[in-house]
């Protein structure tokens, strides 16, 4: 993993009773002046931020980003915010840092600012993958797709989700860059998996081991792991592959991973979902314990919450995102991508 490093620190008394401010600006301000003075960076330095509060206690869900965007202390486009408390806050931006999962965020920071630098932070962990600079895994360097280049993979591998995280964030870099040589190897790396690897459901990642891909044809329905989330990251993935070539085979993967495994993973109530989607039960399922937090992997049927709940966030943020995926417009000509019936959206009432 990349390596980490604490270059300075900050903090506001902590008073039992004072007259002090409650402000979040003001509290802020002369915070932020003396770790940048501390640090000798200046605000323009500063490529990411994360915050944390706890102001959902007092019913003001994230005035605490509003105070800091209206005294434009960063660029608010720059900063990820943790409704939660700071320590979570650090720890969140901790681990993307190590991790380097955020090639299609930084991709999509740069269009929104028109500052390439993001572009070219993307493009640099792309490049950078594959020649085992992260900290082995217990599952090998694969699990985090460092042991092959991008470039020199044949095939999507290691774990599922990351997999198809690392695939999209290379089309977008592709894409932007103009790297021909990219966008044809993330092809024919999509064109393997889909036809070797991929469930008739178009779930992805086989196996419960690493949540990963199997090798290819190692597709058991009854132990199909099939994550939700390698679902979304799969239909993250083809809809980028479709913008970028026009080919409607991209948006057939996306209809058919959207209805069965996308669509099929939340209870129809809302309050349950499955983490993973086998395609074969062999004996009845076991109703969960509705106050109890299932394993990921072992659960028979829906439960309401996971030790890792992931997917109900991904499911929720991709229907909501549905409506700009409905149709795609390349090369001129207007491509219907998607079939789909639009329920979300309120009827207008006849007058």
């Amino acid at each position: 993993m990349t390596d980490v490093a604490v270059v300075g620190f900050a903090q506001a008394p902590s008073l039992r009773h004072g007259e002090s401010t409650t402000s979040g600006v003001e509290m802020l301000v002369p915070i932020f002046q003396q770790v940048l003075k501390s640090t000798g960076l200046a605000k323009d330095d500063i490529g990411f931020w994360c915050s944390g509060s706890s102001d959902y206690l007092a019913g003001r869900a994230f005035s605490f980003v509003q105070a800091v965007d209206a005294i434009g202390a960063f660029p608010p486009v720059m900063e990820s915010h943790v409704e939660m408390d700071g320590a979570w806050a650090l720890y969140e931006a901790w681990l993307k840092i190590l991790t380097g999962e955020v090639e299609t965020a930084l991709v999509e920071l740069y269009r929104v600012t028109g500052q390439r630098r993001y572009l070219e932070m993307a493009a640099t962990f792309v490049e950078r993958r594959g020649y085992r600079t992260l900290a082995e895994h217990e599952f090998g360097w694969g699990y985090f797709q460092d042991d092959v280049p991008v470039k020199d993979a044949e095939v999507f591998h290691g774990h599922a989700v990351r997999a198809l995280y690392l695939a999209a964030g290379a089309v977008d870099v592709a894409v932007e860059t103009g790297d021909d040589d990219l966008l044809a190897t993330v092809i024919e790396q999509w064109d393997r998996t889909v036809a070797a690897r991929t469930y008739l459901t178009g779930g992805m990642g086989s196996r419960h081991s690493g949540e990963a891909f199997g090798e290819d044809w190692g597709l058991p329905p009854d132990r199909a792991y099939s994550e939700t989330c390698a679902a979304v990251a799969s239909v993250m993935l083809s809809w980028r592959l479709l913008l970028a070539t026009g080919n409607p085979r991209y948006a057939d993967l996306i209809e058919r991973t959207l209805y069965n495994v996308v669509a099929a993973s939340p209870a129809p109530d809302g309050r349950a979902f499955f983490y993973v989607n086998t395609l074969h039960r062999r004996k009845r399922g076991v109703v969960p314990d509705p106050d109890a937090v299932s394993p990921r992997a072992m659960s028979s049927l829906r439960s309401p919450w996971f030790a890792v709940s992931c997917c109900p966030n991904n499911v929720a943020r991709m229907m909501a995102g549905l409506e700009n995926s409905d149709a795609a417009q390349a090369h001129a000509e207007e491509l219907l991508a998607l079939a789909a019936e639009r329920h979300n959206k309120p009827r207008r009432k006849k007058r």
